[in-house]
Protein backbone atom coordinates (compact mmCIF):
# COMPACT_ATOMS: atom_id res chain seq x y z
CA UNK A 1 0.00 0.00 0.00
CA UNK A 2 1.59 3.59 -0.81
CA UNK A 3 2.36 5.76 1.82
CA UNK A 4 1.40 8.76 -0.33
CA UNK A 5 -1.13 8.78 -3.29
CA UNK A 6 -0.81 10.46 -6.70
CA UNK A 7 -3.67 10.66 -9.17
CA UNK A 8 -3.24 12.26 -12.62
CA UNK A 9 -6.00 13.46 -14.11
CA UNK A 10 -6.27 15.33 -17.69
CA UNK A 11 -2.21 15.72 -17.66
CA UNK A 12 -2.54 17.54 -14.01
CA UNK A 13 -1.19 15.33 -10.84
CA UNK A 14 -3.22 15.38 -7.45
CA UNK A 15 -0.19 14.24 -4.96
CA UNK A 16 -1.86 13.45 -1.96
CA UNK A 17 0.37 12.79 1.45
CA UNK A 18 -0.85 12.18 4.22
CA UNK A 19 0.62 11.56 7.77
CA UNK A 20 4.12 10.27 8.06
CA UNK A 21 3.95 6.51 8.70
CA UNK A 22 0.39 6.10 7.41
CA UNK A 23 -0.27 4.52 3.54
CA UNK A 24 -3.04 5.75 1.77
CA UNK A 25 -5.64 3.68 0.05
CA UNK A 26 -8.01 4.39 -2.96
CA UNK A 27 -10.65 1.78 -3.02
CA UNK A 28 -13.26 3.54 -5.46
CA UNK A 29 -13.34 1.70 -8.47
CA UNK A 30 -13.19 4.64 -10.57
CA UNK A 31 -10.16 5.84 -9.61
CA UNK A 32 -8.31 3.02 -10.08
CA UNK A 33 -7.09 3.68 -13.36
CA UNK A 34 -5.93 7.61 -12.63
CA UNK A 35 -3.45 6.41 -9.71
CA UNK A 36 -0.19 7.10 -11.13
CA UNK A 37 3.08 6.08 -9.72
CA UNK A 38 5.30 9.08 -8.40
CA UNK A 39 8.13 8.92 -10.37
CA UNK A 40 6.21 9.22 -14.08
CA UNK A 41 3.38 11.96 -12.36
CA UNK A 42 2.55 15.00 -14.14
CA UNK A 43 4.96 17.87 -14.13
CA UNK A 44 2.06 20.17 -13.39
CA UNK A 45 1.84 19.14 -9.74
CA UNK A 46 -0.58 19.98 -7.02
CA UNK A 47 0.79 18.91 -3.76
CA UNK A 48 -2.36 18.00 -0.74
CA UNK A 49 -1.39 17.63 2.59
CA UNK A 50 -3.66 15.77 4.73
CA UNK A 51 -3.83 16.25 8.15
CA UNK A 52 -5.62 14.00 11.17
CA UNK A 53 -7.19 16.74 13.03
CA UNK A 54 -10.05 19.39 13.31
CA UNK A 55 -9.29 22.71 11.09
CA UNK A 56 -8.57 25.55 12.56
CA UNK A 57 -11.42 28.14 13.14
CA UNK A 58 -13.23 29.70 9.73
CA UNK A 59 -16.42 31.32 11.03
CA UNK A 60 -14.61 34.70 10.93
CA UNK A 61 -14.34 34.05 6.90
CA UNK A 62 -17.44 35.55 5.09
CA UNK A 63 -19.05 32.63 3.17
CA UNK A 64 -18.29 33.56 -0.43
CA UNK A 65 -20.56 30.54 -2.25
CA UNK A 66 -22.67 27.60 -0.48
CA UNK A 67 -24.47 25.02 -2.58
CA UNK A 68 -26.91 24.11 0.25
CA UNK A 69 -25.48 20.20 0.62
CA UNK A 70 -22.51 19.61 -1.18
CA UNK A 71 -20.14 22.18 -0.13
CA UNK A 72 -19.34 25.93 1.01
CA UNK A 73 -16.62 28.43 0.16
CA UNK A 74 -14.85 31.01 2.66
CA UNK A 75 -12.71 33.53 1.70
CA UNK A 76 -11.09 36.88 2.42
CA UNK A 77 -8.00 38.26 0.89
CA UNK A 78 -5.46 35.99 -0.45
CA UNK A 79 -7.41 33.25 1.86
CA UNK A 80 -9.50 30.10 0.54
CA UNK A 81 -11.52 27.25 2.50
CA UNK A 82 -13.33 24.76 1.09
CA UNK A 83 -15.96 23.29 3.45
CA UNK A 84 -17.91 19.86 3.41
CA UNK A 85 -19.65 17.27 5.57
CA UNK A 86 -18.75 14.17 6.69
CA UNK A 87 -20.34 11.35 5.49
CA UNK A 88 -18.54 9.44 8.24
CA UNK A 89 -17.60 10.12 11.90
CA UNK A 90 -19.24 12.89 14.06
CA UNK A 91 -22.55 14.33 13.27
CA UNK A 92 -22.09 18.05 11.57
CA UNK A 93 -18.15 17.28 11.66
CA UNK A 94 -16.69 19.44 8.61
CA UNK A 95 -13.91 19.02 6.69
CA UNK A 96 -11.47 21.69 5.50
CA UNK A 97 -9.33 22.31 2.86
CA UNK A 98 -7.17 24.94 3.03
CA UNK A 99 -5.65 26.95 -0.66
CA UNK A 100 -3.31 28.92 -1.50
CA UNK A 101 -3.27 31.06 -4.74
CA UNK A 102 -5.08 28.97 -7.65
CA UNK A 103 -4.75 25.24 -6.12
CA UNK A 104 -0.50 25.61 -6.22
CA UNK A 105 -1.21 24.05 -2.59
CA UNK A 106 -3.67 22.61 -0.83
CA UNK A 107 -3.80 20.85 2.72
CA UNK A 108 -6.85 18.62 4.02
CA UNK A 109 -8.03 18.37 7.49
CA UNK A 110 -10.24 15.54 7.40
CA UNK A 111 -11.63 13.35 10.74
CA UNK A 112 -9.73 10.48 12.66
CA UNK A 113 -12.80 8.29 11.52
CA UNK A 114 -10.65 8.31 8.25
CA UNK A 115 -8.50 5.74 9.47
CA UNK A 116 -9.26 1.87 8.68
CA UNK A 117 -7.94 -0.76 10.72
CA UNK A 118 -7.30 -3.77 8.43
CA UNK A 119 -5.51 -6.82 8.76
CA UNK A 120 -2.13 -5.35 7.44
CA UNK A 121 -2.42 -2.75 9.44
CA UNK A 122 -3.86 1.23 9.31
CA UNK A 123 -4.42 2.64 6.15
CA UNK A 124 -6.24 6.61 5.49
CA UNK A 125 -8.78 6.75 3.22
CA UNK A 126 -8.34 8.64 0.37
CA UNK A 127 -10.02 12.15 0.93
CA UNK A 128 -9.33 13.68 -1.99
CA UNK A 129 -12.08 12.58 -4.11
CA UNK A 130 -15.69 14.41 -4.99
CA UNK A 131 -15.97 17.32 -4.49
CA UNK A 132 -12.61 18.05 -3.50
CA UNK A 133 -10.73 17.02 -6.42
CA UNK A 134 -13.19 18.15 -8.64
CA UNK A 135 -12.92 21.85 -7.21
CA UNK A 136 -9.12 21.82 -6.89
CA UNK A 137 -8.96 20.95 -11.10
CA UNK A 138 -11.89 23.56 -11.86
CA UNK A 139 -9.34 26.20 -10.06
CA UNK A 140 -5.72 24.49 -11.35
CA UNK A 141 -7.10 24.23 -15.11
CA UNK A 142 -8.95 27.78 -15.39
CA UNK A 143 -4.79 28.70 -15.01
CA UNK A 144 -3.65 26.28 -17.07
CA UNK A 145 -5.86 26.34 -20.63
CA UNK A 146 -8.37 23.67 -19.27
CA UNK A 147 -12.17 23.36 -18.82
CA UNK A 148 -14.29 20.36 -16.33
CA UNK A 149 -17.27 19.95 -19.34
CA UNK A 150 -20.98 17.74 -18.24
CA UNK A 151 -20.13 16.02 -21.44
CA UNK A 152 -19.56 12.22 -22.44
CA UNK A 153 -16.46 11.45 -24.64
CA UNK A 154 -15.46 8.79 -27.13
CA UNK A 155 -12.70 8.72 -29.51
CA UNK A 156 -14.31 7.49 -33.24
CA UNK A 157 -11.50 5.89 -35.07
CA UNK A 158 -8.88 7.96 -33.30
CA UNK A 159 -10.53 11.32 -33.33
CA UNK A 160 -12.17 12.28 -29.95
CA UNK A 161 -15.94 13.59 -30.13
CA UNK A 162 -17.76 15.18 -26.85
CA UNK A 163 -20.95 15.23 -25.98
CA UNK A 164 -22.46 17.82 -23.54
CA UNK A 165 -25.94 18.38 -22.11
CA UNK A 166 -27.42 18.58 -18.55
CA UNK A 167 -28.55 16.25 -16.33
CA UNK A 168 -31.46 14.21 -18.26
CA UNK A 169 -29.80 15.26 -21.65
CA UNK A 170 -28.66 11.81 -22.89
CA UNK A 171 -25.14 11.71 -22.02
CA UNK A 172 -25.22 8.08 -20.59
CA UNK A 173 -27.82 6.99 -23.36
CA UNK A 174 -25.56 7.78 -25.83
CA UNK A 175 -22.21 6.51 -24.56
CA UNK A 176 -23.99 3.26 -23.62
CA UNK A 177 -25.96 3.04 -27.30
CA UNK A 178 -22.34 3.10 -29.39
CA UNK A 179 -20.59 1.07 -26.92
CA UNK A 180 -19.29 -1.84 -29.43
CA UNK A 181 -19.25 -0.13 -32.49
CA UNK A 182 -16.74 -0.84 -34.74
CA UNK A 183 -14.08 2.12 -33.95
CA UNK A 184 -15.33 3.53 -31.04
CA UNK A 185 -13.84 3.93 -27.17
CA UNK A 186 -15.65 4.72 -24.83
CA UNK A 187 -13.70 7.70 -22.63
CA UNK A 188 -16.28 8.82 -19.62
CA UNK A 189 -19.92 8.82 -20.08
CA UNK A 190 -20.42 12.51 -17.31
CA UNK A 191 -17.61 14.84 -17.08
CA UNK A 192 -14.87 15.01 -19.95
CA UNK A 193 -11.83 17.86 -19.41
CA UNK A 194 -10.72 19.42 -22.20
CA UNK A 195 -7.45 21.03 -22.43
CA UNK A 196 -5.71 23.59 -25.22
CA UNK A 197 -2.84 22.01 -26.82
CA UNK A 198 -0.62 23.24 -29.50
CA UNK A 199 -3.30 25.09 -32.11
CA UNK A 200 -5.76 21.97 -31.32
CA UNK A 201 -8.01 20.87 -28.27
CA UNK A 202 -7.46 17.73 -26.13
CA UNK A 203 -10.28 16.06 -24.87
CA UNK A 204 -9.29 13.76 -21.13
CA UNK A 205 -11.52 10.97 -19.22
CA UNK A 206 -12.42 12.03 -15.43
CA UNK A 207 -13.21 9.40 -12.58
CA UNK A 208 -16.26 10.93 -12.51
CA UNK A 209 -18.93 8.36 -14.77
CA UNK A 210 -22.41 9.12 -14.81
CA UNK A 211 -24.90 6.26 -15.20
CA UNK A 212 -23.20 3.96 -17.35
CA UNK A 213 -19.93 4.13 -14.87
CA UNK A 214 -17.96 4.93 -17.52
CA UNK A 215 -14.79 6.38 -16.66
CA UNK A 216 -10.99 5.42 -18.78
CA UNK A 217 -7.47 7.23 -18.41
CA UNK A 218 -7.61 8.34 -22.19
CA UNK A 219 -7.05 10.94 -23.71
CA UNK A 220 -8.08 11.96 -27.72
CA UNK A 221 -7.36 15.11 -29.87
CA UNK A 222 -10.72 16.80 -29.88
CA UNK A 223 -12.79 17.20 -33.62
CA UNK A 224 -15.95 18.14 -32.49
CA UNK A 225 -18.15 19.42 -29.57
CA UNK A 226 -21.41 18.32 -29.76
CA UNK A 227 -24.47 19.40 -28.06
CA UNK A 228 -27.18 17.07 -26.99
CA UNK A 229 -30.67 16.67 -27.79
CA UNK A 230 -32.68 13.41 -28.42
CA UNK A 231 -35.36 13.62 -31.23
CA UNK A 232 -36.93 11.14 -33.66
CA UNK A 233 -33.99 10.76 -35.92
CA UNK A 234 -30.25 11.56 -36.07
CA UNK A 235 -29.04 14.83 -37.07
CA UNK A 236 -25.68 17.06 -36.66
CA UNK A 237 -26.59 21.23 -36.99
CA UNK A 238 -23.70 23.42 -36.62
CA UNK A 239 -24.27 26.32 -34.25
CA UNK A 240 -23.27 29.94 -34.58
CA UNK A 241 -20.90 31.39 -31.81
CA UNK A 242 -23.64 33.04 -29.96
CA UNK A 243 -26.09 29.77 -30.06
CA UNK A 244 -22.76 27.93 -29.04
CA UNK A 245 -22.34 29.86 -26.08
CA UNK A 246 -25.44 29.58 -24.85
CA UNK A 247 -25.66 26.01 -25.04
CA UNK A 248 -22.19 25.32 -23.32
CA UNK A 249 -22.21 28.19 -20.55
CA UNK A 250 -24.97 25.77 -18.36
CA UNK A 251 -22.61 22.83 -18.74
CA UNK A 252 -18.98 23.96 -18.22
CA UNK A 253 -17.79 24.15 -14.38
CA UNK A 254 -16.94 27.68 -14.22
CA UNK A 255 -16.71 28.86 -10.36
CA UNK A 256 -18.55 32.20 -10.99
CA UNK A 257 -18.06 33.29 -7.26
CA UNK A 258 -14.51 33.62 -8.45
CA UNK A 259 -14.18 36.69 -11.04
CA UNK A 260 -10.10 36.29 -11.84
CA UNK A 261 -11.03 31.83 -12.24
CA UNK A 262 -13.77 32.55 -14.36
CA UNK A 263 -12.20 35.50 -16.83
CA UNK A 264 -9.75 33.04 -17.15
CA UNK A 265 -12.17 29.71 -17.61
CA UNK A 266 -14.01 32.20 -19.84
CA UNK A 267 -10.96 32.40 -21.86
CA UNK A 268 -10.36 29.07 -22.49
CA UNK A 269 -14.14 28.62 -23.43
CA UNK A 270 -13.43 31.39 -26.46
CA UNK A 271 -10.21 29.84 -27.47
CA UNK A 272 -11.78 26.39 -27.88
CA UNK A 273 -14.23 27.76 -29.86
CA UNK A 274 -12.10 29.07 -32.10
CA UNK A 275 -10.39 26.15 -32.48
CA UNK A 276 -12.93 23.12 -32.41
CA UNK A 277 -16.50 23.20 -33.93
CA UNK A 278 -19.46 22.96 -32.11
CA UNK A 279 -22.70 21.23 -33.57
CA UNK A 280 -26.25 19.88 -32.27
CA UNK A 281 -26.59 16.54 -32.19
CA UNK A 282 -29.99 15.15 -32.44
CA UNK A 283 -29.97 11.52 -31.77
CA UNK A 284 -32.56 8.69 -31.66
CA UNK A 285 -31.87 5.89 -29.07
CA UNK A 286 -29.83 3.07 -31.72
CA UNK A 287 -27.02 2.74 -33.14
CA UNK A 288 -26.86 4.69 -36.27
CA UNK A 289 -26.02 7.46 -34.97
CA UNK A 290 -22.52 6.19 -35.16
CA UNK A 291 -22.73 6.70 -39.04
CA UNK A 292 -23.48 9.76 -39.12
CA UNK A 293 -20.89 10.56 -36.83
CA UNK A 294 -18.06 8.65 -38.86
CA UNK A 295 -19.17 11.03 -42.27
CA UNK A 296 -17.73 14.52 -40.14
CA UNK A 297 -19.67 16.75 -41.96
CA UNK A 298 -18.52 19.31 -39.87
CA UNK A 299 -14.92 19.01 -41.35
CA UNK A 300 -14.12 20.93 -44.53
CA UNK A 301 -14.84 18.88 -47.90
Amino acid sequence: MRAGLDLTIADLSLAVRGPEGLPIAEDEPAYQEFLTDPAAAAEDRVTVTVRLDPPPDATDLPVRFDSGTAWRLRGGDGERVLEWPAREGPEGWWWSAYLTGWAEAVTVHCPAEQVRTQADGHSLRNPVRYPLDQLLLMYRLAARGGLIVHAASVALDGAGLAFAGPSGAGKSTLAAQIQGAPGVEPITDDRTILRLRGDGVRLWGTPWPGEGQIARNRDAPLDALCVLRQGPTHRLRRLVRPEALARLLPVISIPWFEPAVTDAALAVLAEVLARVPVLELEFTPDRGVVDVLRERPWSPS
